[in-house]
């Protein structure tokens, strides 16, 4: 007998005593779970920043201070709830659909690839938005104009 068969029969006997020691339940548990506990934690993970973004924003708002600013911070409130929105949905999607359809088919990969890449396009579109958003925050270019007119030098 060669000692690459040899080696071969050892590992499949291992194996198979392996299998046999070890419950069904256990290994389909083992395998699951980390999986569902880990798209669940990354959903309440979102949940819990985009709550904390919002009342941030919001707290802020609510102090007295400059019109535009009070916008900017409304608009970034939309754009956080949008995003934790669209991040959320796609990790209990994964959950449920992993959950779901583990043993038939991989369902749970259509909401498990575009997931990296919504986060990535969230902050993308976060950093194309800052030239409109500094717009809105500065202050009227006419009014500050007249302001300087009509004040003694």
């Amino acid at each position: 007998m060669s000692y690459r068969a040899h080696t071969s029969d050892v590992i499949s006997s291992t194996e198979a005593s392996y299998r046999t020691q070890t419950s069904t339940s256990v290994v389909h548990w083992y395998d699951e779970w980390p999986t569902t506990l880990q798209t669940i934690f990354a959903s309440v993970a979102d949940i819990c920043i985009t709550v904390f973004m919002c009342w941030y924003f919001m707290n802020n708002a609510r102090e007295p201070g400059l019109k535009q600013t009070k916008s900017l911070l409304r608009t970034l409130t939309v754009y956080t709830i949008n995003r934790g929105l669209l991040t959320t949905t796609l990790q209990i999607l994964q959950a449920v659909t992993f959950t779901a359809y583990k043993e038939v088919v991989f369902y749970w990969l259509l909401f498990h690839f575009p997931g990296s890449k919504v986060y990535v396009n969230s902050l993308l579109a976060l950093f194309n938005a800052r030239r409109r958003l500094r717009r809105v925050s500065e202050p009227d270019s006419s009014l500050s104009l007249a302001q300087n007119v009509d004040s003694p030098v």
